[in-house]
């Protein structure tokens, strides 16, 4: 029915009525566009299409990495279909396929999509999921021990040991946000804060009820952003200058981390080139040469990996950011006022501005007439779309090319399709090497 609105809406004044009625169509559409085997439809899709399966189950987010799709539902469950994340265990499934050992799940976090060279050796990819009272769950392809648990694949979603907890009796730790690159494993905690001059054992309790306890927050890594890991080693590395901030996202690229504050503030951290060493700096502070000397990280039992620590990323004009997305080699900075950045490696056309190299965030000023509302990035391909549902994307000029390759523009161009009812607007945008995924939700 949702496909024939226009058509209902010229039958007569009545079934017109029916047609813009917001009241009977579901909370949530998802359109999918892409190659067949990908795409959760099972056949290829040129341009969005509805997603069937978003109208049995309401889905509130879907992550994409290379060749694979995974969509949470507002029940908690988690659906995927495409490659399993250890390729071994294939064949991939063109179908939404149920992960029972996951329920009352918040959100999901998967290793970027991208290119680097490599990537047709690797034997699997990263997942995690966190539960609504703060429970980490992790599989996949875990050869650092990035994933907390021990061995080297772990075949299904597998509750991760509380490694950040510095006491063992404080269960009420939990983990607030996570997020995944190629050999690493980032985490925001809440945990509670240490109250000077508590009361002794031996002290009188008072009867009524103990206020509750302050909380902040700390920032982890597990694993390797861009250096030679130890196999099996299960180490969480705490960043002391987020300790106490607070964030809205933790976004993972392959090789750096993206941490979003409440208050609009974006920091980045990690490696500042990758493996292929990027043209432009995937941290988004300046030049490298420029920069001070890199921070000491290390893992227990093994060799020094050096890493950039945390830094605000901060430009003139830049303003309070609303949404940031990674791919390998680039990361997409959505403002609180529609306006959409990128930096990192240029290949491709994939920043979408011919700013080269491009060390900073730069504004893409072919979309300055646009109130963009959400965005993501693969390979050397990504797209933004309004809250109405206007979709553009750029890049897939160079390497393997992706899903906006074939195009004759070195900047962005706005997909074509039929779009969606009025009554909807755009919460999300999730991109991959030949598929995507727009999600839309009902106004109240």
């Amino acid at each position: 029915p949702l496909q024939q609105l226009g058509t209902y809406g010229r039958v007569c004044k009545r079934w017109r009525g029916v047609a813009t009625d917001p009241s009977w169509k579901p909370e949530v559409l998802v359109y999918a566009w892409g190659e067949a085997d990908v795409t959760g439809i099972a056949v290829a899709c040129p341009k969005p299409t509805l997603l069937e399966f978003s109208l049995a189950r309401s889905i509130v987010q879907i992550v994409c990495a290379d060749a694979a799709t995974f969509a949470l539902t507002d029940a908690g469950q988690v659906w995927y279909w495409g490659r399993s994340w250890l390729h071994r265990l294939e064949p991939s499934c063109e179908e939404p396929t149920l992960l029972p050992e996951l329920q009352d799940v918040v959100s999901v976090a998967v290793s970027p999509a991208g290119y680097f060279h490599g990537r047709m050796q690797r034997e699997g990819y990263l997942c995690a999921a966190l539960t609504r009272k703060g429970g980490l769950y992790t599989w996949g392809f875990n050869p650092l021990g990035q994933l907390l648990h021990p061995e080297r694949e772990v075949l299904r979603p597998k509750l991760a040991p509380p490694l950040w907890r510095r006491d063992e009796s404080d269960t009420c730790d939990r983990v607030l946000h996570v997020a995944v690159g190629l050999d690493y494993m980032a985490l925001c905690v809440q945990r509670h804060v240490d109250e000077a001059g508590a009361p002794r054992d031996d002290a009188p309790q008072l009867a009524a009820p103990a206020p509750p306890r302050a909380t902040t927050t700390a920032v982890f890594t597990s694993g390797a952003f861009c250096g030679i890991g130890v196999p099996g080693n299960r180490y969480l590395f705490e960043w002391e200058e987020l300790a106490g901030v607070p964030l809205r996202q933790l976004v993972a690229g392959s090789f750096h981390c993206c941490a979003l504050t409440t208050r609009g503030e974006l920091y980045t951290f990690g490696d500042e080139a990758g493996q292929d060493r990027s043209n432009g700096n995937l941290l988004g502070h300046g030049h490298p040469a420029g920069q001070d000397r890199a921070v000491p990280f290390r893992r227990l039992g093994g060799p020094w990996e050096y890493a950039k620590a945390p830094r605000r990323v901060q430009l003139e004009g830049f303003g309070p950011v609303a949404e940031v997305a990674c791919s390998t080699y680039s990361t997409v900075a959505i403002t609180v006022d529609g306006r959409v950045f990128t930096w990192g490696d240029a290949d491709g056309d994939a920043l979408g501005h011919d700013v080269y190299p491009c060390h900073r965030p730069a504004w893409l000023r072919s979309l300055r007439w646009h109130r963009v509302a959400h965005g993501s990035a693969a390979y050397t391909n990504a797209a933004v779309a309004t809250d109405c549902g206007r979709v553009f994307v750029w890049g897939g000029n160079y390497w393997e090319g992706g899903i906006a390759e074939g195009r004759d523009s070195e900047g962005p161009t706005e997909v074509k399709w039929g779009g969606v009812p009025s009554c909807y607007r755009c919460s999300s945008v999730a991109l991959a090497h030949r598929h995507g995924f727009l999600v839309f939700r009902k106004e109240p």
